[in-house]
């Protein structure tokens, strides 16, 4: 029986409900959910341990999950053992376009309807998912056991040592977020109410408390009254809370005094100073300002800026949901190989037999329909699923002519080259290189820039740039390439290209 490791955020529970009855039903299926744990080291250690024995880890998606910082480490360590990750949407999320590398090794499975159609998809994904491979010879690091935010912030706002402006700042906007959740925002709420009990909270964060504690609690909020004392060490000349509680008696003398002082100062040199003091309510209004777009808008995002590449105009995109799809399906062979494409799950699959021994390597191509290109941006997600031997690849062929190309290939060992063939004799571009965060058999995202003589490659983030010229325009495709006899299994998804415009 195959177990199914379920991650999910508890804040999302109530929309999992039919998911994990479902699951239930899978009697070739044993599902293990962590409901009956309650945390601490002990609980995270046998969180691990079920992620290392699970053969399908299971994430529901929800933006609860995507924010758990339990969630984040408990995917990722799933990802490093190189476990089979199946993501299944349980709820609207923003940003399922910039899911984490780790949910994107195959297509997830959208469950929010709950209904038959997405029982027989998520039976059908979980059937086609490959066998559980062995855990690594060398094991990643363990994850820390991860620390609520409740736990972080309460220890911050308790701590005795002097709290700047921009970490009450941070403090506050973080709370402020946790008010939208029905299930953290009573502790939100008090954190706020601790918050304000410093001594060194600055005037226009306890307003903001003050403000919100009014709106969340229905009842008339007081904000405290502030010192006339400067904050040193800040740029903004906040006025700093001084808890009633905390004041003495013989600190009211002195402020009376002060304020006479002032106030006669203010009478001697009121027209000196008529000017200065128009300037500075200026730049305090303008900095005011600044502060509370910056800090305290919620709706407040800052766009980031797009590499011009990813802004040229698309010219073909596939992510083979649409049947058939338009890349070579069938049965093929060549010099010591049989091949066969095919459509499956969503996602371009082919199947490869390398027979014998070759002199030094054997490669096949399956060319993709696009028209060849010159100057171009390509992104592809690719998997090596399964292969009987080592010394496999799988990548994209480029610029290919008769005989001349070039081809970035993924090893089955976590390791990379960019390579120029021509008339069969091979040429490194970067030799093979090895990437840490390359999983072979899992989806890692490459992309290749071609632009003139200059050719740039990544993968999963990571950028390197190469100068060639030999070859200036051709075709693109999918190329897996053997250095033994042995059966392989490789997955194409998401391929988006784009050229130069003219």
């Amino acid at each position: 029986m195959k177990k199914i490791f379920f991650s999910y955020s508890e804040r999302s529970k109530e929309t999992l409900k039919t998911l994990v009855a479902d699951l239930k039903e899978l009697h070739e299926y044993d599902l293990w959910i962590d409901q009956k744990l309650t945390g601490g080291q002990q609980w995270w250690n046998e969180i691990l341990k079920q992620i290392r024995e699970c053969d399908v880890f299971l994430f529901a998606i929800s933006p609860e999950s995507l924010e758990s910082e339990a969630c984040s480490r408990e995917y990722t360590y799933a990802y490093r053992l190189g476990k089979n990750i199946l993501p299944v949407m349980v709820a609207d999320v923003d940003t399922i376009n910039l899911l984490p590398k780790e949910l994107k090794t195959v297509q997830y499975i959208d469950y929010r309807a709950a209904d038959k159609h997405a029982f027989m998809r998520l039976v059908a994904a979980l059937d086609s998912l490959p066998e559980s491979s062995f855990l690594p010879e060398v094991m990643p690091e363990e994850p820390e056991v991860p620390v609520s935010y409740i736990d972080e912030l309460y220890s911050d706002i308790r701590s005795s040592e002097p709290m700047s402006f921009d970490r009450q700042a941070s403090i506050l906007v973080k709370l402020k977020e946790k008010l939208h959740s029905e299930s953290e925002r009573l502790d939100a709420i008090k954190l706020l109410e601790k918050l304000r009990e410093r001594d060194d909270l600055y005037s226009k964060i306890g307003n903001q408390i003050a403000d919100i504690l009014a709106s969340k609690t229905g009842s008339s909020a007081i904000k405290p009254a502030g010192s006339t004392g400067k904050r040193s060490g800040h740029s903004v000349q906040e006025k700093k809370i001084v808890n009633p509680d905390n004041r003495t008696k013989q600190s009211a003398p002195s402020e009376v005094s002060a304020l006479k002082t002032l106030q006669g100062e203010s009478e001697i040199k009121k027209k000196n100073r008529t000017a200065l003091i128009a300037a500075s309510a200026v730049v305090v209004i303008l900095v005011g300002v600044f502060f509370s777009f910056f800090l305290f808008d919620d709706d407040f995002s800052v766009e980031p800026v797009r590499p011009y590449y990813t802004q040229w105009p698309v010219i073909a995109s596939d992510d083979f949901s649409r049947f058939p799809c338009r890349w070579p399906c069938g049965n093929y062979s060549a010099t010591l190989v049989t091949a066969e494409g095919m459509q499956a799950n969503d996602q371009y699959k082919v199947d490869l037999n390398f027979t014998q021994p070759y002199e030094q390597y054997n490669s096949f191509w399956f060319l993709s329909p696009y028209s060849p290109a010159a100057d171009f941006y390509l992104e592809a997600d690719v998997q090596i699923v399964s292969r009987t031997f080592q010394n496999v690849s799988a990548g994209i062929f480029f610029r290919g002519n008769a005989n001349s190309y070039y081809v970035l290939r993924i090893g089955d060992m976590s390791q990379f080259s960019l390579c120029h063939n021509e008339n069969g004799v091979l040429r490194f571009l970067i030799g093979w290189t090895q990437i840490p965060d390359v999983n072979p058999f899992v989806m890692n995202r490459i992309g290749i820039l071609a632009e003139g003589s200059t050719i740039t490659i990544f993968i999963n983030g990571k950028k390197y740039e190469v100068q060639d010229s030999s070859v200036l325009s051709g075709s693109i495709g999918l190329e897996v390439a053997s250095w033994n006899p042995m059966m392989v299994s490789v997955v194409l998804d998401n391929v988006v290209l784009r050229q130069k415009p003219l």
